[in-house]
């Protein structure tokens, strides 16, 4: 931990107090291991069931982009391919989802007193709050969901925030194959 400032490394990561309106904020480095950016947060799975249950912290669009992620196979996968599998690819899409993960971590880092950074950058890496990641080919870059976020969302059983985005989620992942059954459901529903 730090003391008046001054730095103490552990086998993980740099830890640094900064003062902030008049209140001390832990700074956590983002490291690369084998290619891929990590840190140790301190997150508990209880303290991310507490954030994924708090309506203030965890947005609609933030839920379901975790969500989306959680259902991808080891919970990894890239904001293109998201949007690919679940917005019929428009062009927005991709850059949707990494917003939402970057509007998330800003939200936990401000509720909990921390920020992340790189080693050597300035700008604070707010996707590595609720993600894992690593630059895989064509230049794209896979998140993973931290191992505590998805076993809190097994534990709570969150597989949809809601019965609609259920059906959508299942209809974009069937694609064509769900059209005659989807505007068969529409025409037998009230």
């Amino acid at each position: 931990m730090c003391k008046n400032n001054i730095l103490v490394k552990d086998t993980i990561r740099w830890i640094i107090s900064v003062k902030t309106d008049n209140k001390f904020m832990k700074e956590i480095i983002l490291n690369e291991y084998n290619g891929v950016y990590t840190c140790d947060i301190g997150i508990t799975v209880d303290k991310w069931k507490e954030l994924l249950q708090d309506s203030i912290i965890m947005t609609p669009e933030g839920l379901d982009m975790l969500i989306k992620f959680y259902n991808e196979p080891d919970h990894k996968s890239t904001c293109k391919l998201i949007a690919m599998k679940y917005d019929n690819n428009i062009v927005s899409a991709p850059r949707s989802y990494n917003d939402y993960n970057t509007n998330l971590g800003k939200s936990i880092c401000k509720s909990l007193d921390f920020s992340i950074k790189k080693d050597d950058e300035q700008f604070e890496c707010y996707w590595a709050v609720a993600m894992i990641g690593k630059r895989i080919e064509d230049n794209l870059f896979e998140w993973q969901l931290r191992p505590e976020v998805s076993q809190a969302m097994e534990e709570l059983t969150v597989a949809c925030k809601d019965l609609n985005s259920l059906i959508n989620t299942v209809h974009k992942s069937l694609g064509s194959f769900m059209d005659p059954i989807r505007y068969a459901r529409k025409d037998l529903a009230p």
